[in-house]
């Protein structure tokens, strides 16, 4: 059988760190073992967000998870939606 990505609409922010304010849901903590720009996963946990990267927020009814995507990743499997 073949099967086919279901097409989601997600917001995504690209992360640079001079710019402020930051994409919701990073945030620049001391309390991770690697420090610097972490975003914290909806699932739990966080992930270092790295100059360039997107994030993702999707919302799924009334709850948004947060995601980190670099630039070449997101590019390709993304498409910019017209208003």
């Amino acid at each position: 059988m073949r099967y086919r990505k279901r097409p989601v609409v997600v917001t995504a922010e690209r992360f640079w760190s001079r710019l402020r304010p930051w994409p919701t849901g990073v945030c620049d903590c001391d309390k991770h073992p690697r420090h610097g720009p972490h975003l914290h996963l909806s699932e739990g946990g966080a992930t270092q967000v790295f100059e360039g990267d997107w994030v993702i927020t999707e919302e799924r009814g009334l709850l948004r998870f947060f995601s980190r995507i670099d630039h070449d990743t997101f590019t390709a499997e993304y498409e910019v939606l017209e208003a």
